[in-house]
C-alpha cells in the first residue's frame, strides 16, 4: 500500500511537522502491522496518484490539494489554514482543536511518538533543567535562557554548541524520552515537545516561539506546574519567577494524550481493506449490530456453529467491543451502498506467521452467496499480506465442507467433531 506524506522541515521551518508526519506513520503501522506500506517523504510539493497521502504544510496552495489523486488524504492542520476538498480528512493534534464532521482535533488526537506513551526507564533527577525548544534555529534565545539558570542543565538542538553544557542532535525518539523523564523541568516551545513533557508528567515553562503555537498554548491544561509565556519580553525576570514556583511544587501527573488516535487511523483505512459491500463491525449502527446479532441466533446457523448456543444482547455487544485491531469482522450487503438487509457476516481474525482464522454466516434468506463472500474475504485477506486461511469446520456441516473443498481448502487436522482446514493464498 503506497503512502506519499508532503511536509517542510530544516532550519527555518523546525523538525515539528516531519517528527510529526513520522509518528502517524509509527501509529498507523502499529494499527495494521500486517500492512506493507511502501512510504515516500516529500518537500516538494508534485502532483501524483497514490493510495493514502499526508500533507502537513503551512505553506502548500490549496491547488495541491485538489491536485492529489488517491483513496484517502489526511490534511494535517493546527488553525483551519485553508478550506480543504470535501474528500479530505483533517487531523487537527493539537490541544483545544475541536472535532467536527471530518475535522478531528485536541488532546484525544495528539501525536507522540510511542515512546511517549510507555513507562519510564529513567528516574526523575531533581534540579535538572531540559532546554527542548525544537529543531528550528534558536541559539539567540537559548544562550539567553542559559543566562538565568544556576542549575544542571541539557540542551537538545541541531543548531546550538556550548563548552559548559551538555548538548544534544540528532537523538532518536527514545533518548529524548530519557531526557524527559530524568529532567524535573522542561523549558519547551509551544508545540510537540511540549506535548512529549505533558505525557511525561513534568514541570514545564512553554515559551511562544511562533504564532502556531498560540492556540495550543492557550490551551493548556490550568495547572501550577506549567507556566505559558506568549511573550519572550523580559524573559529572565519569567523565568527566575516561575523556576521558584516551581521547585516548591511535588512532581506533577502524566496528561493522557492522543488515546483516540489509533481508533481513528484504524476506522480510516478500513474501506482499503474491506469489500465494496461491507461494514466493519465498529462501523455499524445501533440497529445493524442487533442484526448481525438475530442473523447469529438463526437456528439453521447455530446447529452448524463451535458454539451453538443463543448469544445475548449483553454477549454480543460485548464481543465487539473486545475486538483487537487483528480481529476483521464484517456485515456483508447486497451492493457498494451498503443499505438494506445484511446477507452475511464474515471474518479474519489475524495470527502469526501471516496466518489468518476465517469465519462466516449468512441470512438463511439468500442463496447461493457463500462462495461470494468467501472470494471477498480472500482478497482482503491478500490486502493484509495474509497467506495462508484456516477455518474450523463441524464434520456433520457438509455443504460447508464441500464448498470449502471446492475453493481450495485442504484438511490439516481431524478433531473428535471438527476438521481444521486451510488454504494458501
Amino acid at each position: 500500500m503506497r503512502i506519499d506524506i508532503f511536509c517542510e522541515s530544516g532550519e527555518k521551518y523546525g523538525l515539528g511537522h516531519l517528527r510529526r508526519c513520522e509518528n502517524l506513520l509509527l501509529h498507523l503501522q502499529e494499527v495494521f502491522p500486517s500492512l506493507e506500506f511502501k512510504v515516500t517523504f516529500h518537500s516538494c510539493f508534485t502532483p501524483l496518484v497514490s493510495d493514502i497521502v499526508i500533507i502537513d504544510s503551512y505553506i502548500a496552495p490549496l491547488s495541491f490539494y485538489e491536485s492529489i489523486k488517491c483513496e484517502i488524504l489526511i490534511c494535517l492542520d493546527d488553525f483551519h489554514r485553508l478550506s480543504y476538498p470535501k474528500n479530505a480528512l483533517i487531523l487537527r493534534p493539537t490541544l483545544g482543536a475541536k472535532t467536527f464532521a471530518k475535522s478531528y482535533g485536541g488532546s484525544e488526537y495528539v501525536i507522540l511518538h510511542p515512546v511517549f506513551l510507555g513507562p519510564k526507564r529513567k528516574q526523575t533527577q531533581k534540579g535538572k533543567v531540559l532546554i527542548h525548544l525544537g529543531g528550528s534555529q534558536q541559539t539567540s534565545l537559548i544562550s539567553h535562557i542559559l543566562s538565568t539558570l544556576h542549575t544542571e542543565v541539557h540542551i537538545i538542538n541541531p543548531y546550538f554548541k556550548h563548552s559548559h553544557y551538555k548538548t544534544y542532535h540528532a537523538l532518536c525518539a527514545q533518548e529524548i524520552c530519557d531526557l524527559i523523564d530524568s529532567s524535573e523541568i522542561v523549558i519547551c516551545a509551544g508545540g510537540g515537545g511540549m506535548n512529549e513533557a505533558l505525557s511525561r508528567g513534568k514541570k514545564i515553562i512553554a515559551l511562544c516561539i511562533a504564532n502556531n503555537q498560540r492556540t495550543q498554548l492557550l490551551h493548556t491544561p490550568p495547572l501550577p506546574s506549567i507556566f505559558t509565556f506568549f511573550s519572550l519580553s523580559n524573559l529572565s525576570c519569567k523565568l527566575s519567577y516561575a523556576l521558584k514556583i516551581l521547585d516548591t511544587l511535588p512532581p506533577a501527573k502524566p496528561l493522557s494524550l492522543g488515546n483516540r488516535l489509533k481508533p481513528w487511523l484504524y476506522k480510516t483505512l478500513l474501506p482499503l481493506i474491506s469489500a465494496k459491500n461491507a461494514l466493519h463491525f465498529s462501523l455499524l449502527t445501533h440497529k445493524q449490530k442487533l442484526e448481525v446479532l438475530s442473523l447469529r441466533n438463526q437456528k439453521e446457523v447455530r446447529e452448524n456453529s463451535l458454539n451453538p448456543c443463543i448469544i445475548s444482547a449483553k454477549e454480543h455487544f460485548a464481543f465487539i467491543s473486545s475486538l483487537h485491531f487483528c480481529d476483521f469482522f464484517w456485515a456483508f450487503f447486497e451492493n457498494e451502498e451498503k443499505k438494506g438487509e445484511i446477507i452475511a457476516v464474515g471474518s479474519l481474525s489475524l495470527k502469526p506467521d501471516l496466518k489468518a482464522t476465517l469465519g462466516i454466516y449468512k441470512n438463511i434468506r439468500y442463496k447461493h452467496i457463500g462462495e461470494k463472500i468467501l472470494h471477498l474475504l480472500f482478497q482482503s485477506a491478500k490486502k493484509l499480506n495474509v497467506r495462508t486461511i484456516e477455518v474450523e469446520v463441524l464434520k456433520t456441516n457438509a455443504k460447508a465442507i464441500y464448498l470449502y473443498s471446492k475453493l481450495g481448502f485442504l484438511t490439516q487436522k481431524e478433531k473428535e467433531n471438527s476438521l481444521m482446514m486451510e488454504k494458501r493464498l
